[in-house]
């Protein structure tokens, strides 16, 4: 009987050191989704809206649309400025680039994420 109880004190907290990294891990990925996120909904939403945009707004001059997705983006929280838009026409063609950056600040650290949205849509005339 006396070997089971040195043993049994011998294998208490073995498994601490790794919870512990769990839940850091685990911590640190929550953190990094809290932040990321919401960002990614929101230019998936701006990205979705350009679309529509290019579909039916394509008579708009290009200020206009420049200014459409800077006010969409504004709405969204997004910190996009007229010099981050570039709307061109031509050839049958609509043609939207948006490139800005968002500050992430993760507590630790901060990062930039630069975000480039591209799009080309034709335009159909009926």
């Amino acid at each position: 009987m006396g070997t089971p109880r040195l043993q049994r004190r011998s294998e208490r907290g073995e498994g601490r050191a790794g919870c512990v990294l769990w839940s850091l891990f685990l911590t640190a990925v929550v953190i990094v989704a809290v932040k990321v996120v919401p960002v990614q909904m929101s230019v998936m939403k701006l990205k979705d809206q350009m679309e529509e945009a290019a579909q039916l707004r394509w008579k708009d001059s290009n200020r206009k649309l420049e200014r459409f997705i800077i006010d969409r983006a504004a709405e969204l929280e997004l910190p996009v400025g007229a010099k981050d838009v570039v709307v061109k026409k031509g050839g049958g063609r609509v043609k939207m680039d948006v490139n800005f950056i968002v500050p992430l600040d993760f507590y630790v650290f901060q990062k930039d994420w630069n975000i480039e949205i591209e799009m080309t849509r034709e335009i159909y005339q009926f």
